[in-house]
This record gives structure tokens, C-alpha cells and sequence, in this order.
């Protein structure tokens, strides 16, 4: 059955930033000194790293060695700083900082480590047997293989010229909007249902907003 557009409810997943309570990696009680410190240390590291990109994405930790300094010919300070910097987001379980804002993006969180053996070993006093735990192991081999497939995949787009010029005129239409009227980041595309659905409450949105909302749908579905 065709719903006509008149007759949809628009529902964001992504809220304005006036709605909802600014949280600052100060406020957050896993990293609020250890952000702190950083600051404290590596200030011109984060400000110059600012004034590159809008959000300040950090690198797996276990690749800020030797190869990070070999591929973008860092020095010994800045390598420091990266490290210290991945360590940060890790602990506030972010991905990156925007605005002093920890940023938690599940697509691109290093995936949980396996169960040790003798943890699934401890589990046959609460009923397993080998079969449960051949399971287990089988699982986590297939979730591995997933985020594997997921991390090459979004490889795949920011080496893509056509994903990265959508994008960067996604990003022109959000920097538009003023501050108080984009929507949170990370950006997740909008449910849209039929009207009068319980649960489900319409939020009204500017002209400039809900463009930008249908545009940010468009650029999902490509």
C-alpha cells in the first residue's frame, strides 16, 4: 500500500540541538579528568586537529604505532598525542569529538573481545555442554567476519568520489542551518510512518530542517 506524503509523520531520529541536554567529555564521569589532562597536554595538537575537520575522529589504538607515523610522517609528539588521544575515546567509548562532545557511533566502535576459554569453561557449572560453547565460538567467528565486512565496506565509501561528494554537500546544507537547529551528530536517518501511530510523536521542523532531513534520507538510500 503507496502512503501519500501528507499523511506520513515525520519522526527524526536525530533531534535538534536545542531539544536535548548538551554533554560535554567534562561532564562525562568515564573521561571528564582524563579529557582534562589532555587538554592540558596536547592543547595545540586538538586545536590545529579542529581546525581541519569539524569532528575530531580518533584512530584504532592498536594502529597508532610505527605504521601511523609511516603513513601520515608523523613526528614522535604528534604520534604521543594520538595515542593519548585514542586512549581518551576509548574511554568515554567515543569515536571522536565534536564541539567537546564524546561521540558514540556503534558502526564504528572496535567490536568486544571474544569470551576467554575459561570463561566458557566456568559456564558448563550453569548447564552448557561442548555444543553450547562450539556455538559461542561459532558466533563470535561470524560476528567477527561481519565487522570485518562492515569496516570494508565503509572503506569502500570514502574512496568512492561520487559518496564524498554527496557528502561534503550534505555536510554544506547542515553547516547551513544554524546552531541551534541541526540535528545532533551522529546522524541517523529518519522514521517515517503512518499518522496517528501511539508512541510515535511528530516533530515539527522548519522548511531548512526537513529539507535538509529528506536530503539526508536520499543520501542513505544511494
Amino acid at each position: 500500500m503507496k502512503i501519500n506524503e501528507s499523511d506520513v509523520a515525520y519522526v527524526p531520529t536525530s533531534t535538534p540541538a536545542d531539544s536535548v541536554p548538551q554533554l560535554t567529555a567534562t561532564d562525562c564521569t568515564a573521561c571528564g579528568d582524563s579529557w582534562e589532562r589532555f587538554r592540558r597536554t596536547y592543547s595545540h595538537w586538538f586545536e590545529a586537529r579542529e581546525k581541519e575537520g569539524t569532528v575530531v575522529y580518533s584512530c584504532p589504538v592498536d594502529m597508532t604505532d610505527h605504521r601511523l607515523m609511516s603513513l601520515f610522517q608523523l613526528d614522535d609528539e604528534a604520534l604521543a598525542a594520538e595515542q593519548a588521544y585514542s586512549q581518551l575515546c576509548g574511554r568515554c567509548h567515543a569515536v571522536a569529538i565534536y564541539e567537546h562532545q564524546p561521540l558514540v557511533y556503534r558502526w564504528l566502535d572496535p567490536r568486544l573481545a571474544a569470551p576467554e576459554e575459561h570463561w566458557l569453561e566456568d559456564m558448563k557449572t550453569h548447564g552448557w555442554t561442548d555444543e553450547h560453547i562450539g556455538q559461542m565460538n561459532e558466533l563470535v567467528g561470524k560476528t567477527n567476519d561481519i565487522a570485518e565486512r562492515l569496516m570494508g565496506s565503509l572503506g569502500r565509501l570514502v574512496c568512492s568520489p561520487a559518496f564524498c561528494a554527496e557528502r561534503e554537500s550534505l555536510r554544506r546544507q547542515w553547516d547551513s542551518l544554524s546552531s541551534l537547529s541541526r540535528p545532533n551528530l551522529p546522524l541517523y536517518r529518519s522514521i517515517r510512518a503512518p499518522r496517528g501511530i501511539d508512541g510515535l510523536d511528530e516533530v515539527a521542523l522548519t522548511s531548512e530542517q526537513s529539507d535538509f532531513a529528506k536530503a539526508f534520507d536520499r543520501f542513505c538510500d544511494t
